[in-house]
């Protein structure tokens, strides 16, 4: 289990500036090939130096991407994710969607200056560290290797390890300067873009690497946004669900596009990005700010709510368009409009302008949420009226014709009547309301018995 030493002539410097504190750091897609003729890159994210001297090292950390050779560097300030504690354990190839953090175990082992003794940056590493046994690098295979930098901050390097026999490649590395766990291949860059993937939430902020960087969701999962951004390129969601929860902001975002995938705006701060909503669902608690007066029309669904579930949706105004939904969740139906336990509810300060009609009819997706799937407290003899949407002002070119309601996933067994009527025709409703209903039909008995009975009374009004 031969050692080889590292040449460092030819290798050029590949340098990462410092970060301010608590922000998500990111290569951009680098795509760095290492000819088979070199040992390694060495990359310092502490000096923007690279190391010329193996005995001697800068402070930073080096990566060597070769099955032989000199494998990782372990120094203080850069520890890969390893199989054990020691210099010898193989350094693991980390799956898609794992976790780098406090439970990762790395290496304590550092080399002395002069290569023997302990104390210093120091290196390891044979031709079997990166070889092919479970959990470790195929030759040529595209894999992660996990790190800790600086004995606090993870994060993760996309990597093609060769046997000796070609040119390695690393793609890509991201780290987070919060401290928080990261997700394995969780932030990919293509170019100046930062694609999410998996499902996490990103405690730190994103900001701009090598220039305007620009923010991807376009995989399954939802991720949380919950700090001030910094970037300045566009924000796009076309798969899965971003969501900025808490106070966070995107607000330095020169636009956001939803085309497919779910845009859930909680936070606290208005969204002031530019927002064009080709497809897919809007959502959350404000859609206030450049989410205000959006149409909702054919392809486009509204969702209130923090999360998929009930809850309610602050906005100043809305235009409901034909072809487009209205997503109604509802958990109790006895419980309150805009509530959890509940059910969902638009509350605007501002106006809605319907220009469904019943040609082209604006949709009520309801969907009940309780247990087993149906809604509780529900009653099939009983009618109800839920408030679904309170306006601050008026409703124009309202139409009950203009809705269509869909019970597909209303679970709850039911043989009465729903449809959609504004406040005014409801106890205790005003004009500025919109409310769905449920008619109950009674039951034949009932219904025969109440006929029977007024033929009665008209029998003894006769006699």
């Amino acid at each position: 289990m031969k050692a080889k030493s590292p040449h460092r002539a030819g290798l050029a410097a590949i340098t990462l500036a410092l970060p301010a504190s608590a922000d998500v750091i990111y290569s951009n897609f680098q795509n760095i090939a290492i000819p088979a003729t070199y040992d390694g890159v060495y990359l310092n994210v502490e000096n923007g130096a690279w190391n010329t001297d193996m005995f001697n090292p800068v402070a930073g950390w080096d990566i060597n991407p070769y099955f032989g050779g000199q494998v990782l560097f372990n120094s203080p300030s850069f520890q890969p994710v390893r199989s054990g504690t020691g210099n010898m354990a193989a350094v693991l190839n980390l799956s898609e969607g794992s976790t780098v953090g406090g439970s990762s175990v790395f290496s304590t082992f550092v080399q002395g200056p002069s290569g023997e003794n302990p104390g210093g940056p120091g290196y390891g590493g044979s031709e079997t560290h990166l070889g092919n046994a479970a959990g470790q690098f195929t030759d040529g295979g595209e894999g992660y290797i996990g790190f800790r930098l600086n004995g606090t901050n993870y994060g993760s390097m996309r990597v093609v390890l060769t046997n000796n026999t070609g040119g390695a490649v690393i793609k890509d590395w991201a780290y987070d300067t919060s401290g928080a766990p990261v997700v394995v291949g969780a932030i990919k860059q293509v170019g100046q873009d930062v694609i999410i993937s998996s499902a996490f939430t990103l405690g730190s902020a994103v900001i701009n690497s090598g220039g305007s960087t620009n923010l991807v969701k376009n995989s399954s999962g939802t991720n949380s946004l919950t700090a001030t951004s910094a970037f300045t390129g566009t924000t796009t969601i076309s798969v899965g669900t971003l969501a900025v929860d808490g106070s966070g902001s995107i607000n330095t975002s020169s636009g956001v596009t939803v085309s497919g995938g779910t845009f859930r705006y909680n936070s606290s701060v208005a969204l002031a990005a530019p927002v064009t909503f080709a497809s897919g669902t809007i959502g959350g608690t404000n859609l206030n700010g450049s989410l205000s007066g959006l149409e909702i029309g054919a392809g486009q669904t509204l969702s209130p709510g923090a999360t998929a579930g009930p809850g309610a949706a602050a906005t100043t105004s809305q235009i409901w368009a034909g072809g487009g939904i209205y997503q109604f969740e509802i958990n109790d139906a006895a419980g309150n409009a805009g509530s959890a336990t509940g059910w969902d509810l638009v509350s605007a300060s501002g106006s809605l302008s319907v220009s469904a009609a019943s040609g082209s009819p604006f949709i009520i997706d309801v969907t009940t949420l309780g247990f087993n799937g149906d809604a509780a407290n529900f009653d099939d003899m009983t009618s109800y009226n839920w408030l679904i949407a309170d306006f601050g002002s008026t409703i124009t070119d309202f139409a009950a014709n203009a809705f269509s309601i869909d019970t597909n996933d209303f679970s709850n067994t039911f043989s009465g009547n729903f449809g959609v009527a504004r406040g005014e025709g409801i106890f205790g409703g005003d004009d500025s309301q919109i409310y769905l209903t449920y008619t109950a039909v009674p039951e034949p008995r009932a219904a025969l018995l109440a006929a029977l009975g007024v033929i009665a009374l008209l029998r003894r009004r006769r006699d």
